[in-house]
């Protein structure tokens, strides 16, 4: 860089991103870097240094920066995640049929505080079923990269129509504006719709259709289990009573 005439190297010590939450000012203290420079001595003497340290210390100058209100959200009570960011899309499949699971990633990549960013959800759709999403994030210095892979299984055949189903709402710093990111792709599901199998009748199974048949409706105790636990208990004690007893005799015999 050049200043006042002069050429200068700059080195970038360290850099640092921050993400405002409200709208108070940023206060930046002033920073101290302290630095050695040698000088080397007017009259050299053999086998010695012949250098002094001198220590210099550079002071920044601080900062404060005004935080900018965010403007009105097109959805009242909103929060949209800030950045600059373009949608990436992909799906695990080329063709789709009926009843036929496929995985749809919807990711976002660019700048801005991807920890912030929320998985958008699915609009309900008739004979759509959606599982998910795994969030897969790959962060950069300022930014980076997030996925949201979900699993999508149609149980009738047409258009799923993605770009109604899904959107993300972000503020674009850049051009001071919320951009809506909407998926491109619409997956056309071919085949005939799914019917689902009835359900077998209880009375109609080979093991609990005789148990029902049998059934009584007589009102049983709820303690009624805890009672027979008991005089199992104590059955089993009588047993052991006998038999211990019938050791003891047999002992006295020999």
């Amino acid at each position: 860089m050049r200043s006042k005439g002069q050429l200068y190297l700059r080195f970038r010590l360290a850099e640092y991103v921050y993400y405002p939450l409200t709208t108070q000012p940023l206060h930046f203290s002033p920073l101290a870097l302290t630095m050695v420079k040698y000088k080397f001595l007017k009259a050299p003497e053999a086998g010695q240094d012949n250098r002094l340290a001198g220590y210099k210390t550079y002071i920044s100058t601080g900062t404060t920066v005004q935080v900018r209100p965010m403007p009105a959200h097109p959805l009242a009570g909103v929060a949209a995640p800030v950045g600059s960011y373009k949608l990436r899309e992909a799906v695990s499949r080329t063709s789709f049929r009926v009843g036929q699971s496929f995985a749809y990633t919807f990711g976002v990549e660019g700048r801005g505080n991807l920890s912030a960013l929320l998985a958008p959800a699915f609009a309900a759709w008739p004979g759509l079923e959606v599982y998910g999403p795994e969030v897969r994030q790959e962060p950069t210095p300022g930014g980076g990269r997030k996925l949201f892979r979900y699993r999508l299984v149609a149980s009738r055949p047409g258009t799923i129509p993605l770009d109604s189903l899904l959107q993300l709402i972000v503020f674009n710093p850049a051009t001071a504006r919320y951009d809506t990111l909407r998926p491109e792709i619409r997956p056309r599901v071919r085949g005939d719709v799914a019917v689902a199998a009835p359900l077998p009748k209880p009375e109609e199974d080979p093991f609990y259709g005789p148990a029902l048949a049998d059934a009584t409706t007589t009102v049983q105790s709820l303690d009624v289990y805890r009672d027979v636990r008991r005089y199992a208990n104590w059955l089993l004690v009588g047993l052991v009573g006998v038999a211990a007893f019938g050791w003891w005799r047999a002992g006295r015999q020999r």
